[in-house]
């Protein structure tokens, strides 16, 4: 289980109320590098990043050595909107 901040919750650039952001993959991956990089966990990496539906984009944290799955979320696309489902 990670800690720090992943759960539940927006993206840091997404403050307000807004609600057709329409973020992409390439965005989202960028935040998960991001977060990965200020965890200081070396063993960490951002990866497998799929567009599921029309508006969620799912995005793994996975461990180097072997891809061990850490993590897997749930990102709306319209408000950046994060959920653990796994």
């Amino acid at each position: 289980m990670m800690h720090g901040g992943m759960g539940s919750g927006k993206m840091d650039w997404n403050r307000g109320q807004q609600s057709n952001l329409q973020f992409s993959v390439n965005d989202v991956n960028a935040y998960l590098e991001c977060w990965v990089a200020r965890m200081g966990n070396p063993r960490l990496k951002a990866r497998r990043f799929v567009e599921k539906a029309a508006n969620t984009i799912t995005a793994d944290s996975v461990t180097i050595e072997q891809d061990v799955l850490v993590q897997r979320s749930s990102v709306d696309r319209r408000t950046g909107t994060w959920q653990a489902i796994q």
